[in-house]
């Protein structure tokens, strides 16, 4: 792992202290992260009167608000049609309830992970024939469905398409398409979650026919839970969401299922976070998509019977403890056949395949072996010769891209720069591999396969205080882009070294009279580093607030150790 820290001139530092009186430290963090003049610092703070951007530039909406309008009027049927994870069930959720409070005539459909696989199907189309829908609304998936829209078009079916995933070159022929990453869209943040195009598309719908926008910000909390579960960028208006979504949950003036959610996670007594959202609830709404059906988790956030929320919330626990289990299995098959595949020689990309993986998991597998090697990777899962894949990449490496430039191979294909997902078919398995292995070798350098490590800033023990934790804390919501700050320390002594559960650091580290504890999560191979008092080492951590038995005290979450 190597260590990144910014070249920042004292002298600049200085000059930005001096003028936006904060201190030297508190100035070296900010200007790590490009804050740099008084109104970037105003924005960066002060996220409840920042202003978010005109959603009618984005292409297409103006249309669209009014086909909806049209459709509402003539009490025809609107279907919205969602995907299966976290983002695709809270824009579902959002667009499902909003319309429904201005016309009954409002369905939803999401289809099954296994049976129909991602994005817009023909069985949902039909489904859609069947119970008279004149317009279907798509909601974090559409961009890549040109064969299902044309499907639509000829049952006679109008489709209104919102997405944030990366469009092809050519686009489906839908009725109208709101994506900022379509080509020329004026849209300022490219980066939005499927459900911030849904929050947009009502947010204009309000603008446009004179409805209060408290209509569209009461679903602000299904926004900040689809925008940190989808992991986008936490910068700009995503991050501006996310705090004002944050903060409405937390008030406790939320849906009566969130409210059991977070009850089932022991949550309730706690002020939620971005890592409350990405490592508790997140996998409890992305559970019964993975194994069985996303509609239940969509009943848990548009219930209004506590009965109802309650049991539907307990279902999405138990299916998430399934889910682990699964995914255990599953992890430890592909590190198996990891090893027999490459052995010690592990190529560049990743390519890994079986016929009894579970495809609701592979996902997450592949993060987990991303995380692992530091290697972009495709986990592919087939059934009866047909494959769906998912794979995740490193900073360096658009994984979109890649696809692209393999795509004579696929069936099809959709995703980001560094998540993807694709379907084969098996007899192109050994092609595609092929392709792709040589496209990443020409697109990777062996310097990119080094894990970077981005510090903030150098600080001394006695500069580790609550005050710098308060900082921190006014610093949130954090996620990619704006993560919690990493600090480094030189030549510090550890003390009390010892091993928790076979896999975990505890030690503390000293300067005279002052010491800190800390913990390295998963790092017992560094032991030999910290074993000895007499030894100096260096350490990247994040200062955090621990609480045990009603003690809280500071401690530092160690991101690595070296001599």
């Amino acid at each position: 792992m190597k260590w990144q820290l910014k070249d920042i001139k004292p002298e600049t530092i200085l000059e930005h202290s001096k003028i936006n009186k904060t201190s030297y430290l508190f100035s070296n963090i900010l200007l790590s992260r490009e804050i740099n003049t008084k109104e970037d610092i105003q924005k960066y703070f002060d996220l409840d009167n920042y202003e978010l951007y005109d959603p009618f530039l984005l292409t297409d909406i103006n249309k669209s608000v009014e086909k909806i309008h049209d459709i509402i009027k003539s009490e025809k049927k609107l279907l919205i049609y969602g995907d299966y994870d976290v983002d695709g069930v809270t824009s579902t959720s959002l667009l499902y309830l909003f319309f429904l409070k201005i016309s009954p005539e409002v369905i939803y459909y999401i289809p099954d992970r296994e049976k129909e696989g991602y994005g817009l199907s023909k069985k949902g189309i039909d489904h859609a024939k069947t119970n008279n829908v004149s317009l279907i609304i798509t909601c974090d998936c559409g961009i890549t469905s040109i064969n299902e829209i044309e499907y639509a078009n000829s049952k006679g079916i109008e489709t209104i398409i919102t997405d944030h995933h990366q469009p092809d070159t050519i686009l489906p022929k839908a009725f109208s398409i709101i994506d900022p990453k379509r080509k020329n869209d004026l849209y300022p943040n490219k980066d939005l979650a499927g459900v911030g195009v849904a929050y947009k598309l009502i947010y204009a719908y309000c603008l446009k026919y004179d409805i209060q926008i408290k209509t569209a910000n009461d679903f602000l909390d299904l926004v900040a839970l689809g925008t940190a579960a989808d992991i986008v960028p936490m910068k700009d208006e995503n991050r501006i969401l996310t705090y004002r979504g944050l903060k409405k949950i937390n008030s406790g003036n939320v849906r009566i299922g969130l409210i059991e959610l977070i009850r089932t996670c022991n949550l309730q007594k706690k002020e939620l976070n971005v890592s409350d959202i990405v490592f508790n609830l997140a996998p409890r709404l992305n559970a019964t998509g993975r194994l069985s059906n996303a509609k239940k988790a969509i009943k848990l956030l548009t219930t209004e019977e506590i009965r109802m929320a309650r049991d539907y919330s307990d279902i999405l626990n138990k299916e998430n403890l399934k889910r682990r289990t699964v995914q255990d299995k599953v992890y430890e098959s592909a590190l198996f056949q990891l090893r027999e595949k490459y052995g010690e020689n592990i190529p560049k990309i990743i390519i890994l395949n079986s016929d009894i993986w579970h495809p609701g998991v592979i996902g997450i597998v592949s993060s987990k072996i991303k995380e692992s090697f530091y290697r972009p990777n495709f986990l592919i899962s087939f059934r009866d010769g047909v494959g769906k894949g998912s794979g995740r990449s490193i900073k360096s490496f658009n994984l979109y891209d890649a696809l692209a430039n393999s795509k004579k191979y696929l069936e099809g294909f959709g995703g980001h720069f560094v998540a993807a997902g694709l379907n084969i078919k098996k007899e192109n398995l050994e092609n595609f591999e092929s392709s792709i292995t040589n496209y990443t070798n020409k697109n990777i350098d062996d310097n990119n396969l080094i894990r970077i490590l981005p510090i903030d800033a150098e600080i001394q023990l006695e500069n580790i205080n609550s005050t710098l934790l308060k900082f921190i804390d006014r610093m949130m919501p954090f996620g990619p882009g704006n993560m919690r700050p990493i600090f480094c320390m030189y030549k510090v002594h550890p003390y009390r070294a010892r091993i928790l559960k076979n896999k975990h650091l505890k030690f503390s580290v000293k300067n005279e009279n002052l010491y800190l504890d800390c913990i390295g999560w998963n790092m017992a191979d560094k032991f030999e580093l910290i074993m000895s008092p007499k030894k100096e080492i260096n350490i990247a951590f994040v200062p955090t607030i621990n609480e045990w038995n009603n003690m809280k005290n500071i401690q530092l979450v160690i991101k690595d150790i070296k001599e």
